[in-house]
């Protein structure tokens, strides 16, 4: 008769037959138990790992939270010790890169936490993926710019070659003649730049630095872009603007940028035949906000599809990769906002996006941090 496996033996078993890293910590917060995964992920033996306490664990995988080393007190082992259950929470290890962990608090029978329990799966490759597939839906936006981009830069060079034109006809006319010639060419230059700075602006990697930004400047430069695609289509489409100068947010420029720009692309594409697209800029709740709404009057979503359209990889679009709106509300809500839809089949679609405003000595307070913080940058480049 075989020997009856001891529950250790039986626990070490159950570890191993799991994919992901796991590591039991005592309600000291050292490890008592981890598994291969585990040792793979943290670059230690199951030896060294045991009898490691959670300060020791947090330098050798430097785990940090957007660039910055995180807080003892913040870590999803601390937090399950005090109780609290961690599910599903984003963290960059130093020795691999993204990683998703769950921390349980363990009790005993009496209900007294005596330990924890710890999952980290390493969503990498996931990530890059998803990297990846922004990239496309990103770039499927400018092809539907594309047309009215070049229509609009068209223009541009044909004001050029016309202005060249004349003034190669009337080499002889004085100066003062040609100036007016010269200013249209220089105009249409900078026309060019603008269109291009656009451009450049939009496909600009917008993950990184958080600031201060004008969300009217914002909404003007985004409309900018879309309004050659309104130009150059075959639909009829009412272009209604109102955009209240509301203030400041705290957020990225080009992720804003790129939120309202998918937003705008969405709505004419439910508008094929035409309709009235309408953008607007307000003051919500008691003034603390700004409200921005996005409307058109095309095919509505059906109410079926409507609790989906936020989820990750859902489309209705053949070529969509459903990251649109799961990535738009990603960025609002990464800036303490709100992003809600009313939507009418046969009706029409209306987006609502708050974002907190910031107050004007908090903002006085950030600009003059901002430029320390950069003058401090170009002084140590200097120094380097």
């Amino acid at each position: 008769m075989p020997e009856r496996e001891t529950p250790h033996i039986q626990l070490c078993t159950l570890l191993e037959s799991l994919p992901e890293a796991v590591l039991i910590v005592d309600s000291s917060g050292t490890i008592v138990e981890t598994n291969t995964p585990a040792e793979r992920l943290i670059g230690r033996t199951r030896g060294e790992l045991r009898g490691m306490r959670i300060a020791d664990l947090a330098k050798v995988i430097s785990i940090n939270d957007d660039g910055r080393q995180l807080d003892l007190g913040k870590l999803a082992i601390t937090r399950a010790l005090k109780g609290e259950q961690v599910r599903n929470e984003f963290r960059t290890f130093e020795l691999n890169e993204d990683e998703r962990i769950e921390a349980n608090p363990m009790r005993d029978s009496g209900g007294h936490i005596i330990g924890a329990l710890i999952v980290i799966r390493d969503v990498t490759e996931t990530n890059q993926l998803q990297r990846r597939l922004a990239d496309t839906e990103r770039h499927g936006a400018i092809g539907h710019m594309a047309t009215g981009i070049i229509h609009d830069f068209n223009n541009v060079l044909d004001t050029l070659e016309k202005g060249i034109t004349v003034m190669e006809l009337r080499a002889d006319n004085p100066i003062e003649q040609r100036k007016a010639y010269l200013g249209m060419m220089h105009k249409a230059v900078r026309r060019g730049s603008e269109i291009v700075g656009r451009l450049r602006q939009y496909v600009k990697n917008g993950s990184g630095e958080i600031g201060i930004v004008d969300l009217k400047q914002v909404l003007e430069e985004t409309v900018e872009l879309a309004v050659p695609l309104l130009q150059t289509s075959n639909r009829d489409v009412k272009l209604v603007r109102d955009l209240e100068a509301v203030g400041a947010v705290r957020g990225n420029a080009a992720d804003l940028r790129r939120t309202f720009t998918n937003l705008i692309i969405n709505a004419l594409q439910a508008m094929p035949t035409g309709g009235e697209l309408t953008l607007r800029l307000e003051r919500g709740g008691d003034g603390t906000l700004a409200r921005v709404t996005i409307a058109d009057t095309g095919a509505g979503i059906p109410y079926h599809q409507q609790k989906k359209i936020f989820y990750p990889y859902f489309t209705t679009k053949p070529q969509g990769t459903g990251l649109g709106l799961s990535g738009a509300q990603k960025v609002i809500l990464s800036y303490g906002g709100s992003i809600r839809f009313h939507s009418e089949p046969g009706k029409g679609t209306k987006f609502f996006i708050e974002l907190p405003l910031i107050a004007k000595e908090d903002r006085d307070r950030q600009q003059k941090y901002t430029g320390e913080e950069r003058r401090k940058r170009e002084r140590d480049k200097v120094a380097a």
